[in-house]
């Protein structure tokens, strides 16, 4: 039987020990250390390098410290979301799905273990990056809008209160000023003003000054950044194909050769404006704390998340498509390792929304009961909705089978059946019973 993997188990230990009888710095102090070790369990800290415990540690605690001492809003600012891969080898389609949705979520789940311990809580703002890589990689502005767009209609839809998103433009436009959240100006933009006025803010997003950065010595200092290095190199294999970039002047295939170093151009350019980026976050966002889906040794500012609870850090939603196994647990990998034979595609609002492994204990026999649709819940949990546009008895439900999957789920909701007697008369069960 799964457990909740998105919650946090320090929070009521660690009020307790919060004691109000102690001196408001010791109290301080006490819920600093409190939310470090919340945060803590939401970083990636299994490299062989890591310098967490070393030095990582107590930088985080002074970043914490001091919004407490302020009496503010604890702000984490994440650079992440940039668009989906091109690669059909790899994810559903070009929108958010399911994958973004765990991850959001499990955001979400920090900043209200924060607020737990915390009444000022947090908030997590969320840059995206999709103009920093989008014409290397030749994708086009608009497709990164509408994947930015999807975002926040899921956050919004979600009700996922403690999240933020920043536009790249929202911070050149106000260039040399930190992010005052919530003061900053950040206006919403259409997709046609959007594609407008992309090239001009990638214009002046690669004008910026970060002074000398020698791509080669940085990939021999710096394991972090050689071990990011490795993963484009990876990812670009199938991110690349098909483009332009992999063709000669008359269309034709490059050679191998020809192939890996064009790749190794292309992951060093992503370096080289990854570096601007991570200037841009750097002096937009100074006293924040720096989370990163790249792997570091976590030393700081930076500290490497673990995008998922039960994945490691080179797996990211916009590279891959989550799958739900027939024993309740979760996966995620790219689209290709799943086999039609073993597994289906789950449409939600018409769109691919997650992968899953064929479950005979979702096969219901019963003609009135096709179309029956299951939704995983957060953090477990399952969901049964009844047929649309048809009237379906809860009395053809094949109990033997919910059994089951309460077994994995540990509980199930039914939406949209009829026939549970209350008082000995037939009732319809609501949205959510």
């Amino acid at each position: 039987m799964p457990v909740p993997t998105i919650v946090s188990q320090l929070t009521h230990k660690d009020l307790a020990a919060i004691s109000l009888s102690k001196p408001t710095s010791d109290r301080c102090t006490d819920v600093a250390e409190a939310i470090v070790r919340v945060i803590s369990s939401y970083l990636y800290l299994d490299g062989p390098e890591d310098q967490f415990h070393v030095s990582g540690r107590g930088h985080l605690k002074a970043l914490v410290a001091r919004y407490i001492e302020k009496n503010a809003v604890i702000e984490l600012v994440l650079p992440a979301f940039p668009d989906k891969s091109p690669s059909r080898a790899k994810v559903l389609g070009t929108l958010p799905d399911m994958a973004e949705e765990v991850m959001l979520r499990r955001l979400e789940d920090l900043c209200k273990s924060i607020e737990d311990l915390y009444k000022k809580g947090a908030v997590l703002h969320i840059v995206s990056d999709g103009i920093v890589y989008s014409e290397i990689l030749q994708i086009s502005d608009r497709v990164i809008f509408q994947y930015n767009l999807a975002l926040r209609e899921l956050v919004k839809q979600l009700e996922l209160s403690h999240i933020n998103f920043v536009r790249i433009a929202n911070l050149l436009q106000n260039d040399n000023q930190l992010y005052d959240y919530p003061t900053f100006s950040r206006p919403e933009m259409t997709e046609e003003e959007y594609v407008q006025s992309a090239p001009s803010n990638r214009k002046a997003f690669l004008e910026r000054d970060i002074g000398e950065f020698d791509i080669e010595q940085v990939l021999k200092d710096d394991v972090g950044v050689l071990r990011t290095y490795r993963g484009y190199k990876k990812f670009l294999q199938f991110d690349l194909e098909g483009t332009d970039l992999m063709k000669d002047t008359n269309g034709q295939l490059l050679s191998g050769n020809q192939r890996k170093k064009v790749i190794t151009k292309v992951a060093k350019h992503m370096l080289c404006n990854g570096a601007r980026f991570s200037h841009l976050i750097e002096s937009t966002f100074p006293h924040s704390i720096r989370l990163s889906i790249h792997p570091h040794n976590n030393s700081g500012p930076k500290l490497a998340l673990r995008v998922f609870p039960w994945g490691d850090i080179i797996r990211t939603p916009w590279h891959n498509a989550l799958c739900e196994k027939k024993d309740g647990s979760t996966i995620i990998g790219h689209v290709r390792l799943f086999s039609n034979d073993y597994h289906e595609i789950v449409y939600r609002s018409g769109r691919p929304y997650l992968v899953r492994e064929k479950d005979e204990d979702m096969l219901w026999d019963d003609e009135s009961l096709s179309g029956t649709s299951f939704e995983r819940l957060h953090p477990f949990g399952l969901k049964v909705l009844a047929p649309q546009g048809r009237s379906t008895s809860f009395e053809k439900v094949p109990t033997d089978k919910v059994q089951r999957l309460v077994g994995k789920y540990e509980f199930v909701l039914f939406s949209g059946f009829y026939g549970v007697k209350k008082g000995g008369s037939v009732s319809e069960i609501g949205a959510m019973v």
